[in-house]
């Protein structure tokens, strides 16, 4: 099939071949052209009578330029997304080559569901994100994840730049809160700087960052203040903590 809409792709989407997947890229992919397109249908006898598909009994494989996706609602949505996705009877995944939000770049992302026929199934996103602190910290500062907002941190006060490799898992429900999103940071800080407080400020700081729901744990070496002097650092942040 030639290249078509995003939104073109779903009206000629079976209703019955994984109408999850299909729900869901009616509802979240907003912009793109899908295509071309490969598809083989293999539907034997029965095969539409049962309450999922065989796995075997689609596989639609198709390109993905200047897609907009909305992943997580609240967050910046990704935009200028290059990819390609396949469907299955049973599974759905995609490979993004490029893509950005807002001001941050976005590499080898990959977005798997893996059992389209299981009630309240979820979905994997990994990916590489590369961009200035400030920018990093206002989109995991966006609802409904908050996270420097948790630990006393304005967005705008940091500085340097960052490279995280982010995993989510992300249930694939209508209503999902902020505990039912697993989220993985891993993230590397060059030229770092933060304020602690009006009294204590790190500066140029090569920080490694491991953030989860549950806690931050960063490691590494900062100035402090004004002074020659370096700090080394290991510093814990529990979230949940009264």
């Amino acid at each position: 099939v030639a290249p078509i809409g995003v939104h073109d792709l779903v009206h000629y989407w079976p209703i019955a071949g994984a109408k999850g997947a299909r729900d869901w890229v009616a509802a979240n992919m907003f912009a793109g052209t899908a295509g071309p397109t490969t598809f083989q249908v293999r539907f034997l006898a029965g095969a539409l009578d049962g309450s999922a598909l065989p796995a075997d009994a689609l596989n639609v494989k198709f390109a993905l330029r200047d897609g907009e996706i909305n992943y997580i609602t609240g967050l910046t949505h990704l935009t200028q997304v290059q990819g390609t996705a396949e469907l299955t009877g049973e599974t759905f995944s995609a490979q993004v080559s490029s893509a950005r939000a807002g001001p941050l770049a976005l590499t080898a992302a990959r977005f798997t569901v893996p059992d389209l026929n299981v009630p309240d199934e979820a979905g994997d996103i990994t990916g590489h994100v590369q961009g200035s602190m400030p920018d990093l910290l206002a989109l995991v500062d966006m609802p409904p994840l908050h996270y420097p907002t948790r630990f006393g941190i304005s967005p705008g006060d940091a500085k340097g730049t960052a490279a995280l490799d982010l995993s989510v898992h992300l249930p694939l429900s209508k209503s999902v809160s902020i505990d039912d999103i697993k989220v993985g940071i891993k993230a590397a800080a060059t030229n770092f700087g933060i304020s602690l407080g009006p009294q204590t400020r790190l500066t140029d700081g090569t920080v490694d960052f491991d953030i989860d729901n549950v806690r931050l744990h960063a490691t590494g070496t900062t100035g402090i203040g004004g002074s020659a002097s370096r700090l080394t650092l290991d510093w814990t942040e529990d979230f949940k903590t009264a």
